[in-house]
């Protein structure tokens, strides 16, 4: 349920810490729901999602891309929009138009 993913705990700083890393996903949180990703990107990357049993959220922070999938799909995001990539795609390549930051999402 969802109730059961919500940490209703108080804490002084909500800040993520992180080291940034540039064409390389970066972990922002794990857990046992849900893992989300960072994607800081400037050249194309390449994401394998054959492993994984779930759909997959971007949301687009900065700048624009095109997303393609291994099933010959192609979609333009721009900051401000999501995506859904479903559970049966098993790749997709992200091409970003200029520098480009991502968050990506699944569940575990």
């Amino acid at each position: 349920m969802a109730k059961d993913a919500i940490d209703y705990n108080v804490y002084s700083s909500y800040k993520t810490d992180y080291r940034k890393k540039t064409n390389y996903p970066v972990k922002l949180v794990s857990s046992s729901f849900f893992t989300t990703k960072l994607l800081d990107i400037d050249i194309p990357v390449t994401r394998d999602y054959s492993n994984i049993d779930s759909f997959v959220i971007y949301i687009c922070m900065a700048g624009h891309c095109t997303i393609k999938d291994n099933k010959g799909n192609s979609e333009f995001i721009q900051q401000g929009e999501s995506m859904l990539i479903p559970a049966d795609t098993e790749s997709v390549i992200i091409i970003p138009s200029e520098s480009s930051k991502l968050l990506e999402t699944y569940l575990e």
